[in-house]
């Protein structure tokens, strides 16, 4: 499954420390329904970011299901690994997981691995954010996989 966020605001280019440009990816960014495939059931969704060297704060608020979301996970960029909740609602919400963040070329990757709930099961996740190319839009993909087997019959 790959998903789709369009939001929309002013981003600028910021220097890391080796000199190479990587896009400013800070600002409060609003999800623009009619340009994303992300799913039309979140209402209200806001994604604030903040840069600090490789220190990135992620602010995700949404409504979803009737229900209000707030979350924030701070990640880092240099491939240390963090640990922030998972990205879901539910009984199991409040453990953690751990993920990695690296920039590849103009994208800021986020990888992680969590339990479904259903069994066993795992899904994979990779998320990456970027600036359009005229900078006016950030573009937050999620692309997830999970061992399921595939499609499932009904019982005789």
């Amino acid at each position: 499954m790959i998903s789709c966020i369009i939001m929309s605001c002013a981003a600028i280019y910021a220097q890391d420390m080796k000199g190479t440009s990587l896009p400013d990816l800070s600002g409060t960014w609003i999800l623009v329904n009619r340009e994303s495939d992300y799913g039309k059931e979140y209402k209200k969704y806001l994604l604030a970011i903040s840069i600090d060297g490789n220190e990135v704060t992620i602010r995700k608020m949404y409504e979803f299901g009737g229900r209000e979301n707030d979350y924030t996970n701070i990640i880092y960029a240099d491939k240390r690994g963090e640990l922030n909740y998972k990205p879901r609602t539910g009984p199991d919400a409040a453990s953690k997981i751990k993920s990695r963040t690296f920039w590849r070329k103009d994208r800021l990757v986020r990888t992680f691995v969590y339990n479904s709930g259903i069994g066993q099961i795992d899904i994979s996740v990779r998320e990456e954010y970027r600036l359009s190319k005229d900078r006016s839009r950030l573009i937050f993909e999620t692309r997830s996989h999970s061992d399921l087997p595939g499609q499932l019959g009904r019982a005789k």
